[in-house]
Order: structure tokens, then C-alpha cells, then sequence
């Protein structure tokens, strides 16, 4: 290198802000040492920290912020997402967002501890969706430790969007009651890097086409260590892979989600998944596969538990295609176990059709009772079936009249024109999601009249006949449908025109 050469690239270096580690406060009545979060970021260099005291931010400067390639943390001071709200404010006729990563940020760019609610995403420009946060053009920031309830996109991922070489790494975070067409709560398409999801909740969350919890298009995300739950779709009640998607999804649990297809998972359009110790109980599909469905995919599932789905049978594969099962066990579905297209796999490679012997499965404990022939000591072949490994014995158990949570639904009146009262009664411990929806008669969601956090008790909600944009139904039979904790009850309602 030349003399010349040397002394630019020192004067250049000098232009170059160092990272400096300085932490600036901000709060959400303008306090602080900046009045929003944008105006720190502004002024934040690679390596500062902008901390949120507890409260709720609203407001411009508070919401839609941009990172702008700044290497940076945001993150709650107290560390209680819970408590460090970002309220977007958003609806249909005023789109807000939480967050929008697009500057090629890394992983060293940091959203930690906070809560995201009442986004709702909108398209500018090039297609970008997410009601919570979007991220694409190469960007991969790591978001832990968050909350994201209550957001929308009309298009691809309630809550969270990513696209192109875009790789989060979403780590510790609970998604509650987001809605999209595609993803209720998240949305990967095209992404030609592996985004990380890991150890998340996804609760009540809903797609009206595909993927209630997660849908992958042409991504192949890491997705290990999850929780689902009574989440909905069409398509895949938690997890939906379209064309050549191949997510590798490991010591997850899926428990009450639901849809029309696949109950738990949906796969088709050469997608490959690659299911491994997972378990899925009480999930339920009104067609076919309550556990599983795959249509020309590539489906392989390991060591993995199907059980007591309510509706549908285990899995469900249509020719062409294939899913390949090896130490699974498949038990006391509806629709059935080992049948149709997986019938002659039944004992073959490890596989199995026994009761898991879950420790208490009506509280959501899916660890096995050391008797289970999920366990290691008890199936050798094949080490662990399932995410739990076991964790009580047999007197541990409740007795069977332990009391499962128990719901009645109610409609008056019925047929109705003008509006019918829907009554729901609840019996069960503690609190619990519910969802109360209404249906048409091909499957369709047309409303949610109710998605929340309840205890035990009854309530009423009154439904107009209207669909989810305030438009005038038509007349006929739709279906109203109650979910508590993997238990759910329909009730036919007739529109009078």
C-alpha cells in the first residue's frame, strides 16, 4: 500500500464513529434524555443502548422507528416486557407498525423486553408486510424477549414479516391473537437464509388462508423449542410450508390448534419439513389430517407424538408425495392412526400406536410418566418420542376425574336477522385463551367475536351477522365455535334474509 493510500484510509477511519456504549433513557411522557424513541436512534452511534422506562409509548416518534443500520440495543429498562409497552395505534384507515428493519442491520442490532401491540401493517413501495415489525433487504437483527399481541396485516405475517436474505433470530418471545391472511403471527417468504425462531409461545393466533402461527414460503427457518396453542387457520392450524419451504422444526409442542387441513401442520407444493421430537395433542382438522397434512410434499417426522387429535385422523398424504415416519407415535385420534397413506408404516423403524402416558395433559403438561413407552428406557431403538422427557411417575398422575376445562355454547335467538345473543359458559382452573369465531358454511372465517385471556365464568357477545370489515353477510347456516385449551364446541346459527 502506497504512502498516499495510507494516509486516506487513517483520515477515513477518523470520520468513522467508534463504537461508544453509551446508554440514553427514555420515557414514555417525553421524559428522558430524548423525547421519543426515533429521536434517540438519530442519534445513537454503533454500540449504544436506548432504554424504555415502563409504560406505554404512543405517538410519531414511538412507533414505525427505523433502526436505519445503526448497530444498537432498544430495550426495556425493568426487563418486563409486560410492562414496557409500544402501543402502534394502528387500524385500517391509520396503518402503524412497531418496527421496520431494512438497512441491512445484523444481529448485534437488538429489540429486547418490550411489548408490541395494535400494529397493523401497510405496503410502501415494494411489498413489505408485518403488523409488528418487517424486515427485508438483508437485514437480521435479533429480537428476545418480547410480546406481540394484538397486531394485524392484512397480507403476509400478523405480527412479524420477513423477506429476501433477511435472518432473524426471534428468541424468547410470546405471540398472542395476531391475524393475517398468510401467518397470523409470522411470515417468512423467499427468505434465502435460515431465520431462527426459538424457545416462543404462539397463542390464539390466526391466518384465514394459511400458517396460524407460522407460515414458511420458500424459507427454511430453524424452529426449535416452541409452544403452540389453539391457534387457526385454514390451512395448517400452527405451521403452514408452501413450495420449496423446508423449515426443521424440534422440540415443539402443539396443542389444540385447529383448521380445515392439518390440524397442527400443513405441507404441500414440494415443501420438505423436517419434523423432529415434537408433540402434537388434541389438534383438529374438520377434512383431513388432525395432527398433519401433506399434499406433493416431502413431510419426515421423528420421533414425534400424534395423540387424541379430536377431529381428523393422525396424518392425511395425498399421492403425489410422501411422509416418512421413524420412531413416531401415533395414538387415539379421531380420525384414526396409522391409516390410509401411513398404514403400513405402523411398526415399522421404531414406529408405535400406544397411549404416551402424558404426566397431566388437561394442564398442558406433556412430560411422560417413566412407565410411558416414549421414554428411552422403555423404547430403546429410539431414545426419546416427544418434546417432554419424562417427569413424574404413575402416582403423580390426577386421577381421571381431574376436571378438564368444560364449555357450553348458546345462541338467541336463532335463526335471527337483526343480531343473536352467543352465550358461553366456562368451567376450568386458572385462566385460559378463548376464541369464539363464526364460520361459513365452506370453512371461511368471517368473524372473531372474541380472543382473549378469560377465568371461569360465562359471557355473552352479540354478533349482527356482519363479517370482520362490517359488510352484510348473506343469509344462510354458519357455524359459531368456541376453543378453550384444546376443548371446543360449534353451534349452527341461521341468518335470515
Amino acid at each position: 500500500m502506497t504512502g498516499r493510500r495510507l494516509l486516506l484510509t487513517a483520515a477515513l477511519l477518523l470520520l468513522v464513529p467508534a463504537a461508544r456504549g453509551v446508554a440514553y433513557t427514555i420515557a414514555p411522557d417525553g421524559g428522558g434524555d430524548f423525547a421519543t424513541i426515533q429521536a434517540a436512534i438519530l442519534e445513537c452511534f454503533d454500540g449504544d443502548v436506548i432504554e424504555l422506562t415502563d409504560g406505554v409509548f404512543t405517538g410519531s416518534g414511538n412507533r414505525d422507528l427505523d433502526y436505519q443500520g445503526r448497530v444498537i440495543t432498544i430495550r426495556s429498562q425493568s426487563g418486563d416486557p409486560a410492562a414496557c409497552i409500544l402501543d402502534c395505534e394502528g387500524n385500517e384507515t391509520a396503518k402503524h407498525r412497531g418496527v421496520c428493519f431494512h438497512s441491512l442491520e445484523s444481529a448485534d442490532a437488538v429489540l429486547e423486553g418490550v411489548t408490541i401491540r395494535n400494529g397493523y401493517g401497510w405496503t410502501a413501495g415494494s411489498y413489505v408486510g408485518g403488523g409488528a415489525i418487517c424486515l427485508y433487504n438483508n437485514s437480521s437483527p435479533t429480537i428476545r424477549n418480547c410480546i406481540f399481541t394484538d397486531n394485524t396485516d392484512a397480507n403476509d405475517g400478523g405480527a412479524i414479516y420477513c423477506e429476501d436474505d433477511s435472518a432473524p433470530l426471534i428468541t424468547g418471545c410470546d405471540f398472542r391473537r395476531n391475524t393475517s391472511y398468510y401467518g397470523g403471527a409470522i411470515c417468512f417468504r423467499f427468505c434465502a437464509l435460515p431465520p431462527t425462531v426459538t424457545a416462543c409461545t404462539f397463542t390464539g393466533n390466526e391466518a384465514s388462508a394459511r400458517g396460524g402461527g407460522i407460515y414458511c414460503w420458500d424459507s427454511d427457518p430453524s424452529i426449535e423449542n416452541c409452544s403452540f396453542a389453539d391457534n387457526v387457520s385454514v390451512r395448517g392450524g400452527a405451521l403452514a410450508c408452501y413450495g420449496a419451504a423446508s423449515p426443521e422444526v424440534s422440540l415443539c409442542t402443539f396443542a389444540g390448534d385447529g383448521a380445515t387441513l392439518g390440524g397442527g401442520i400443513y405441507c404441500v407444493q414440494q415443501s420438505a419439513p423436517l419434523i423432529t421430537n415434537c408433540t402434537l395433542y388434541g389438534t383438529s382438522a374438520s377434512e383431513e389430517g388432525g395432527g398433519l397434512y401433506g399434499r406433493e410434499c416431502a413431510a419426515v417426522l421423528e420421533n414425534t407424538i400424534i395423540a387424541f387429535a379430536t377431529n381428523g385422523g393422525a396424518v392425511s398424504c395425498v399421492y403425489p408425495g410422501s411422509v416418512t415416519l421413524a420412531c413416531c407415535n401415533l395414538y387415539g385420534n379421531a380420525g384414526g392412526d396409522w391409516t390410509g397413506c401411513i398404514a403400513s408404516l405402523e411398526g415399522v423403524d421404531g414406529n408405535l400406536a400406544d397411549d404416551p402416558l402424558f404426566c397431566d395433559a388437561t394442564s398442558m403438561n406433556f412430560r411422560l410418566q417413566v412407565e410411558s413407552p416414549c421414554s428411552p428406557e422403555n423404547h430403546p431403538t429410539c431414545d426419546l418420542i416427544g418434546a417432554w422427557p419424562a417427569g413424574c411417575s404413575s402416582s403423580d398422575v390426577p386421577a381421571e376425574d381431574t376436571p378438564r376445562w368444560r364449555i357450553a355454547l348458546t345462541a338467541s335467538p336463532n335463526p335471527f336477522s337483526h343480531g343473536t345473543r352467543i352465550t358461553y359458559a366456562l368451567k376450568g382452573a386458572g385462566t385460559a385463551p378463548v376464541t369464539l369465531v363464526i364460520f361459513d358454511t365452506s370453512g371461511r372465517r368471517v368473524r372473531t367475536l372474541l380472543a382473549r385471556d378469560l377465568a371461569a365464568g360465562q359471557g355473552s357477545v352479540t354478533w349482527d351477522g356482519r363479517a370482520q370489515d362490517g359488510t352484510t353477510l348473506e343469509g344462510g347456516v354458519y357455524f359459531c365455535r368456541l376453543r378453550v385449551r384444546g376443548e371446543s364446541t360449534v353451534r349452527q346459527v341461521i341468518l335470515l334474509k
